[in-house]
């Protein structure tokens, strides 16, 4: 079973070292300062922790409380394991479900480095990658016509997504 905790202030050292991306060149230094950034922001971030029974660490998740639109999530690792697709797959499904249950038209993924497990689990999950993030367009709940004609303009205007729309809405 899955838990998940926030991230509590002498679980620093172990994060850095389970979860910092060295092989896509990302320093320790740079990923103690990001995650300070966000363990610093409670009204803006939540930072949790992902665990299994034994309390092992499976995951850092980091969600934004973004705005009414959209959700983020600044930072998304796993550990290196054969769960790692499944564990990331389950946290950013959830995510997704969360957003359009709440009444948010997009998510975004913006960890610029997401191990392999995680950027294949984006695909599948119909998320596209515009240069420099990860989008999927969700629609809140039932909703009429033109509240799916409104959702569609207010992704169009969107500066970063509009020119990835079409690709965005079919997937």
């Amino acid at each position: 079973t899955l838990q998940f905790r926030l991230v509590r202030a002498g679980d620093t050292p172990d994060i850095l070292q389970l979860f910092q991306n060295s092989e896509k060149g990302e320093t320790r230094e740079a990923f103690r300062k990001k995650l300070d950034g966000f363990l610093s922001q409670p009204e803006e971030f939540s930072c949790s922790i992902v665990t299994d029974n034994d309390d092992s660490a499976l995951a850092l998740f980091v969600h934004g409380r973004g705005n009414s639109r959209g959700s983020l999530i600044p930072l998304l690792r796993t550990r290196s394991d054969r769960l790692a697709g499944t564990i990331a797959r389950y946290l950013v499904a959830r995510t997704t479900h969360e957003s359009a249950r709440e009444g948010m038209t997009t998510v975004v993924v913006s960890d610029p480095f997401l191990g392999e497990e995680t950027t294949s689990a984006m695909h599948e999950l119909g998320f596209v990658w515009t240069g420099t993030e990860w989008v999927k367009a969700t629609i809140p709940g039932m909703t009429s016509l033109g509240g799916l004609a409104s959702t569609v303009k207010h992704l169009a205007a969107d500066s970063k997504l509009s020119a990835h729309c079409g690709e965005i809405l079919t997937r």
